[in-house]
């Protein structure tokens, strides 16, 4: 059954006033809410048909009603005003970007963080996996007579370093520099093999205190990269809605998102051809998520999907403010992420 205009407003004003509350709502508040010029009486049947329609639900314990699953999946895609964030929530979300943070991890790591001080909801962001990098420099900058700085650099912008021991001088270290970068800048990572490091160590002598640690560290980083990173920022943030203050409920999803491989199933669900897509309740595959809303984003470089970060909450979720969020962080990733890559691509 298609609804009328009448049920439309007086639907929404339902979920819209319980997303706000998270009290049942009764007719006499919708009569206070909207100026429909009907009685209590009437809008009452109204919501009696409403719940008929499987859009709303009576609460044992209330004469009002709450919305359905049904009823706010009605909601995200009919009824749902845009909603412009106001001047410190665009002020809120920039201070993240201001640091010229390049890294991709800890960039996406940080919209994460953005985002779940925006809206107050814990967040999840899932960072790209980067089988097909390759190595755009290899740098060893001197720090001191005792140790050196290994800078690994890739394709996509991802910068991996760490502190080794050496006593070679500065020219030293600038001549292995540029035979590494002959020799493995424009490989993907998983072809830097043995014996490339087999030919590098013919040209340069053996130094072990050198080749050793370039060689752990590159294949380190190939395992790394080899797989997506997970971010879950502010679990307890599910402690500040009523649905959880039963701790079993909120002990049931905080176990779920402390678990790497569920979190990554939980944001791969969903139409992948959307760029902001909302699960909703029982919509949800995974068991402990099935009174829970996920609305997830995704950011793309080149035209393909690079990753994606979401939002965890109750179903009694504010989904135009969490909708209008992430579309300016992803907004925001891409541009940044797409600077990097169209710089890296300029240097090639």
């Amino acid at each position: 059954m298609e609804l009328n205009d009448r049920k439309k407003v007086i639907l929404q004003s339902i979920i819209e006033d319980y997303i706000e509350n998270a009290e049942p709502v009764g007719s006499r508040t919708i009569a206070k809410r909207v100026d429909l010029g009907l009685s209590s009486a009437t809008i009452r049947n109204e919501m009696a048909d409403l719940e008929d329609l499987g859009y709303l639900i009576s609460p044992h314990t209330s004469a009002g009603r709450i919305p359905s699953d049904a009823g706010y999946r009605f909601y995200v895609n009919e009824l749902m005003h845009r909603y412009s964030m106001d001047h410190d929530d665009v002020v809120k979300l920039r201070r993240f970007f201001t640091a010229g943070v390049l890294q991709l991890d800890k960039l996406i790591h940080a919209a994460s963080q953005a985002i779940s001080v925006l809206t107050n909801y814990t967040t999840i962001a899932v960072t790209p996996e980067l089988r097909n990098s390759y190595v755009k420099r290899l740098e060893l900058v001197p720090v001191d007579g005792h140790c050196a700085l290994l800078v690994l650099i890739t394709n996509e912008g991802v910068v991996k370093n760490r502190m080794i021991n050496t006593n070679e001088d500065e020219n030293t270290l600038r001549k292995i520099s540029a035979v590494l970068n002959e020799k493995l800048a424009g490989l993907t990572l998983e072809d830097i093999t043995l014996e490339k490091f087999a030919e590098i160590e013919k040209i340069v002598g053996s130094k072990p205190s050198i080749l050793m640690p370039v060689l752990q560290f590159v294949h380190t980083t190939i395992s790394e990269l080899n797989g997506s990173e997970i971010y879950v920022e502010n679990p307890q943030h599910i402690l500040n809605h009523p649905e959880y203050h039963e701790l079993s409920r909120a002990r049931q999803l905080i176990s779920l998102l402390e678990d790497k491989e569920s979190v990554k199933n939980a944001i791969e669900q969903g139409d992948s051809d959307k760029q902001i897509n909302i699960v909703i309740g029982k919509e949800n595959t995974i068991d402990q998520m099935k009174d829970t809303s996920l609305v997830t984003a995704k950011y793309l470089v080149g035209g393909h999907t690079l990753g994606k970060i979401g939002i965890v909450g109750p179903t009694r979720m504010n989904y135009a403010k969490v909708v209008s969020a992430l579309g300016s962080i992803s907004t925001s990733l891409e541009e940044i992420i797409n600077e990097i890559y169209n710089t890296e691509k300029g240097r090639e």
